[in-house]
């Protein structure tokens, strides 16, 4: 259940839902943020934005390691990328 409430909780505290609360998102809710946002980034919303190139989708996302994402998950999720390891997601 808490990956649902935090999983558009950026690593800065940023995004929502807005809490009071020091601690960092869980572990899940951090991978989700990246995959949610990796695939709204390609896949592109309705509401928001066309869709953008794989490897642009992941720039823009390594842009964020540190602040909006976990550097560690944000490298993993780049290493894999580069390493042609996303099976379907790609």
């Amino acid at each position: 259940m808490i990956v649902s409430f935090e999983h558009h909780m950026k690593l800065d505290r940023s995004g929502y839902p807005a809490t009071s609360e020091t601690r960092m998102p869980n572990l899940f809710s951090r991978i989700v943020s990246i995959a949610d946002d990796y695939d709204s980034l390609i896949s592109g919303r309705v509401y928001e934005r066309k869709r953008l190139r794989l490897d642009d989708a992941l720039a823009r996302m390594l842009g964020g390691s540190g602040t909006i994402y976990d550097p560690s998950l944000m490298k993993a999720f780049s290493e894999l990328f580069e390493e042609g390891n996303l099976g379907g997601i790609l």
